[in-house]
């Protein structure tokens, strides 16, 4: 008895082991997926006329952001405006970033996204804006 005691925790434990070390891709994807939350937009005001000022702060990961602030009509999904050179001369922008801009006053009432690629994920992220 316990001869069988032994085996099935030596089988457990030998099981516990290769799942944690096969489990290792997901895992860097659970990490890679937390990174992502260090990138943060703040847009002030978040409610917005078209031709109105906003005011954008963003936190970067560490490998940064693109230079360039794209402008995006949440229902179509069709950019309205752009920003180059948030952050100066280059292509990528680490470190916190601040800029404003200036609306187009041909927008029309709805939801904007402000929308920027994230070196760290590798993927675009993006904040939201009302304009009435």
């Amino acid at each position: 008895m316990d001869k069988d005691i032994k085996i099935i925790i030596g089988s457990v434990i030998i099981i516990v082991v290769t799942a944690l070390f096969s489990n290792y891709g997901s895992t860097g994807a659970v990490v890679r997926d937390l990174r992502a939350s260090f990138v943060d937009i703040r847009i002030s005001p978040n409610v917005i006329h078209a031709g109105d000022v906003m005011y954008i702060d963003i936190y970067s990961g560490s490998k940064g952001i693109n230079n360039r602030a794209d402008f995006v009509y949440a229902i179509d999904d069709l950019r309205k405006g752009s920003k180059q050179n948030i952050c100066g001369d280059g292509d990528v922008c680490v470190g916190d970033v601040s800029f404003s801009y200036v609306t187009s006053l041909t927008w029309e009432p709805g939801i904007y996204k402000i929308v920027l690629y994230d070196y760290d994920t590798e993927s675009f992220v993006e904040e939201r804006i009302t304009v009435v």
